[in-house]
């Protein structure tokens, strides 16, 4: 929105599936560590939040592997990716006030409301490369709700009902403006005094070629 479209858009998929598994493991692996390590304690909060984090996220790679098959007509390594990234998104603002259980719930609603999330960006024809809006946007707003629905006093004191969905409501929604407006003037500012955006050559030419000088045999 703030730059425009690129010059040049491809649709050619990861570059190595080898090097994207890796990539997902490594990020599957340190979203345990984001997310129980943010209770700041070794245990109480900490082991239910990492066992939220496993379970919703292993949720949403089975259903999205699932509505991908049931739209393509087989199978993709990628799409069971994403589907693990849309659940590990979604639970994480709720990982600290749910039960395991609510956690699997979560983790499908996450894999079925992003699956379809990404696909309005794609009609609209917005730029996102990485389906950042559908996955992480849509998916962290989901979880944010979902406290207030689904939280359990018994795991951080914190109880699901109409007031607790409220705060969660107005909260989320303030967040997601002010996000918005942010991020969109400090864009702004660096477009206007420094050079954010690659020209249609070095797209052309690859940006690691151009940007880092990394060339690679095809």
């Amino acid at each position: 929105w703030v730059l425009g479209k690129r010059k040049v858009i491809t649709e050619k998929g990861p570059f190595n599936m080898g090097l994207t598994g890796i990539g997902a493991s490594i990020l599957l692996f340190g979203w345990f560590g984001f997310n129980a390590g943010g209770t700041l304690v070794g245990a109480e909060t900490a082991a239910i939040v990492f066992t939220n984090t496993g379970v919703a996220g292993a949720t949403g790679m089975v259903v999205w592997a699932i509505l991908s098959y049931t739209e393509k007509k087989k199978f993709s390594f990628l799409d069971p990716l994403i589907g693990a990234v849309a659940g590990l998104a979604t639970i994480t603002p709720a990982s600290g006030y749910v039960l395991p259980t609510s956690a699997i719930l979560i983790g499908a609603l996450a894999a079925i409301v992003c699956f379809y999330a990404i696909k309005i960006p794609r009609k609209l024809q917005w730029d996102d490369a990485l389906d950042v809006w559908g996955v992480h946007g849509v998916g962290g707003f989901l979880g944010t709700i979902m406290i207030g629905l689904l939280a359990n006093n018994v795991v951080n004191g914190i109880a699901a009902g109409t007031h607790q969905l409220w705060i969660q409501t107005v909260g989320v929604c303030l967040v997601a403006v002010y996000s918005i407006i942010v991020s969109y003037l400090i864009m702004k500012i660096l477009d206007k005094t420094s050079n954010i955006r690659v020209t249609k050559e070095q797209i052309e030419k690859g940006l690691d070629e151009s940007l880092l000088n990394e060339k690679y045999n095809s």
